[in-house]
């Protein structure tokens, strides 16, 4: 699986599930102050941060092969415990944010001071599509079942706003997307509105920059019964 497809994944869970666990952790983390950390060293250079009587997970780099090997960091770099008690320590979170970075293999709630930030990760392997860790904790069962019929979708409908507008095709690209979602679940489609119609607002959709995955699946399920 290239990078590509892993950071395309990494942004399609940012857009579905971002809204979500950033309301979780931003009250747990901004204004708060950092003041511990525990390090250890394996396919991470990572850490245990200590907010309060809170403690969270954090990765600070890749280690390198010689690293993991000796399950500690390289004395010609910064060691992790060193940035964290220079640049983070007793310097309250001003922003708490989730984003994937320049990573392609993880998704980061990421903690900001004033100049530095730490980064927990949320649990979600891009490449198998498995949920662990927080991801796996606060959402619903509901909502990561519907990771993979919704990124479906939006293949769909980025393949449909590139494609010829006959009405065949644009049956085809609806029924599609129903299938995608809802299987054989038979709707009660009123025919108020044509097939490029509900392609067109489902686009609409997709074109945000985020929206939370159940309000998706209803006003999806909404437009295909117009």
């Amino acid at each position: 699986m290239g990078s590509i497809t892993r950071n395309n994944a990494l942004n399609f869970f940012e857009k579905i599930y971002g809204d979500k666990l950033e309301t979780h952790f931003q009250p747990l983390l901004e204004g708060k102050t950092p003041t511990e950390i525990s390090v250890t060293v394996d396919y991470y250079v990572e850490g245990e941060m200590k907010v309060g009587n809170e403690t969270f997970p954090l990765h600070h780099r890749w280690a390198t092969e010689e690293e993991q090997y000796e399950g500690k960091e390289d004395d010609e770099e910064m060691k992790f415990e060193e940035y964290f008690n220079q640049y983070i320590k007793n310097k309250p979170f001003e922003k708490v944010e989730m984003t994937s970075g320049d990573r392609d293999d993880e998704i980061y709630m990421v903690c900001l001071t004033s100049n530095n930030d730490v980064q927990i990760p949320i649990g979600f392997d891009p490449e198998s599509g498995e949920f662990s860790s927080y991801a796996e904790l606060i959402l619903s069962n509901e909502e990561r079942e519907l990771f993979e019929p919704l990124k479906e979708i939006d293949r769909i409908i980025h393949r449909w706003n590139h494609s010829n507008k006959s009405l065949d095709t644009q049956a085809t690209y609806t029924e599609e997307i129903k299938e995608a979602l809802f299987g054989d679940k038979q709707l009660n489609i009123k025919g108020n509105l044509s097939d490029f119609e509900k392609n067109s607002r489902i686009w609409k959709l997709f074109s945000e920059e985020r929206i939370d995955s159940l309000i998706l699946k209803t006003q999806i399920g909404i437009i295909l019964e117009l």
